[in-house]
């Protein structure tokens, strides 16, 4: 019994830590920490961590998972579409309280560094949980250099995906003003005017690519697929009658 009732206690101890009740803590052989909140090891591994349990009001997180960050997953972080930074800093900053599960208690946020949220942040906008908006830069799936992330930028979820017929000129005329040509940077442009937002490249190149494969645009010059800083070299040339027999006539002479 004596076996059952030492694993029972570190199976709650592990629930409370998946819970964000309190935060555990390991000690590596180099001395160093590596904490865990909403997230717990194995029970099979606990042994060689040596784990210590701390309260989130005296914690401080070495990591915090990236799925935590995403809309509508952590307790009193979003109330609305968008958190700028400022908030999430504030949040993890130690004095963050919550309700907590009882009438009138409160339940203490463990406090991390600037770093260790930036890290949470670049990981969320990587991995598609996130859409980060700083300045002009936009951005979902890349990677995120430190010094947008700043307190006045913000992330949301990302955006939904566009269809490839957005980019073609009866339904983006903006973008085709100049006749039967534009650059993929004009479609982006265009795109991000009528959502009234700066869209994430990957956003744009997904419709663009669904477009060519659909034949609704040809890429008439540049390199595809690009990035951004590549977009103003990619021209796109509406069909017309005479591409489509050009084509047809450039698959017989294969």
């Amino acid at each position: 019994p004596k076996m059952l009732n030492r694993r029972a206690i570190i199976e709650t101890l592990l629930n409370g830590c998946r819970d964000g009740l309190f935060v555990l803590r390991s000690t590596r052989a180099d001395h160093s920490f590596k904490t865990f909140w909403y997230d717990a090891p194995d029970v099979m591994n606990v042994r060689d961590l040596n784990l210590v349990v701390v309260l989130p009001e005296e914690a401080s997180l070495t990591e915090i998972p990236a799925r935590l960050l995403a809309p509508a997953v952590l307790p009193e972080l979003w109330s609305g579409t968008e958190l700028t930074l400022q908030e999430v800093y504030n949040y993890f900053s130690g004095t963050k309280r919550i309700k907590g599960e009882f009438e009138g208690e409160t339940q203490a946020i463990p406090r991390a560094e600037r770093g260790v949220v930036n890290e949470a942040i670049q990981a969320a906008v990587k991995g598609r949980r996130l859409w980060l908006l700083s300045g002009r830069a936009s951005l979902l799936a890349e990677d995120v250099p430190v010094d947008l992330l700043t307190g006045d930028a913000t992330v949301q979820a990302p955006p939904p995906p566009l269809a490839a017929k957005d980019v073609i000129p009866d339904n983006l005329p903006e973008a085709w003003s100049g006749g039967n040509e534009t650059t993929a940077r004009e479609i982006a442009g265009a795109l991000s005017t009528k959502v009234g937002k700066v869209l994430p490249w990957l956003i744009v190149r997904d419709a663009l690519d669904a477009a060519f494969k659909a034949r609704f645009v040809d890429r008439a010059s540049g390199q595809w697929p690009c990035d951004y800083a590549g977009a103003g070299m990619v021209r796109v040339r509406q069909r017309t009658e005479e591409t489509e027999k050009k084509s047809a006539a450039d698959g017989r002479e294969e």
